[in-house]
Parts: C-alpha cells; sequence; structure tokens
C-alpha cells in the first residue's frame, strides 16, 4: 500500500504507528483534535492498514529486500517439505539453516538472538548429562 494521498491522513497515520496517543498524533500531523473525529479516523480502514504497514516496515527495520528473501526461502522450504523425499527434506533443512543464517544480518539481531517462547536449556555437569543422554547397560 502506498503513503495515504492526504499528507495530514499520512502524518497522522505515521505518529499512530510509533505508537504515539491520539491526541499527539492528531497534533503532529497538523489536524485539529475532536476526540470522536480522530477516533473515527484512527478506524478507518485506510488508516488502519497503513499503520500495520507502517508497523510492518518497522519490525523489519527497513530490509525489505531481505525479508522477501525470507518470504521466498520459507515458501520454498514448505513446497520442498511437502514431497517426503530425503532429497526435499534436505533442501527444505538447506534453505531454513539459509534463513537462519540471513537473520543475523538484520540490524540487532546478532549472535544467539533469542527465539520467542523458547527457553534455553540448563547447563549440565559431566555428571548429569551422562546420566542423562549416556546409553544404558542393560
Amino acid at each position: 500500500m502506498a503513503a495515504l494521498c492526504n499528507t495530514r491522513h499520512e502524518a497522522f497515520a505515521r505518529a499512530l504507528a510509533r505508537g504515539v496517543s491520539l491526541r499527539e498524533a492528531t497534533a503532529a500531523s497538523g489536524l485539529k483534535y475532536f476526540p470522536k473525529r480522530m477516533q473515527a479516523r484512527a478506524a478507518t480502514a485506510a488508516v488502519v492498514a497503513r499503520v500495520e504497514e507502517l508497523k510492518e516496515e518497522a519490525r523489519w527495520r527497513g530490509q525489505q529486500d531481505l525479508k522477501r528473501v525470507f518470504e521466498k526461502l520459507f515458501d520454498l522450504a514448505s513446497s520442498a517439505s511437502e514431497l517426503k523425499t530425503g532429497a526435499a527434506l534436505t533442501a527444505a533443512r538447506g534453505l531454513l539453516a539459509e534463513a537462519a543464517r540471513l537473520r543475523e544480518h538484520l540490524p540487532g539481531a546478532g549472535h544467539g538472538a533469542a527465539l520467542q517462547g523458547v527457553r534455553p536449556a540448563p547447563d549440565l555437569t559431566k555428571e548429569e548429562w551422562l546420566a542423562a543422554f549416556a546409553p544404558q547397560r542393560s
């Protein structure tokens, strides 16, 4: 979606995408603040869509080219995994590994960036690790 045609509405949407209050977004855009009118404007489909688009751009930190590469890699990996052959699964694994490697090129990602919802494994002593994972003698 391109920028909104009305420059004040575009400024309003950009301010909302930054997370400011309705009153601050109105002031930043040069519009007069009427609470009900601003709430209605913020709820219009065009403004809501533009705010979501701006938030998505912010999440990718302007790396839209890299976003397209990620999407293509994930699509290809999904297609390959549906084939259920050894070669296809190897290809899918390689594509996902490449996506993980590329993720490090995003600003702020760095090495060891935490995955959401994944707890790190606890550090085990050698004895604890052997007790948990060593082959059991019968």
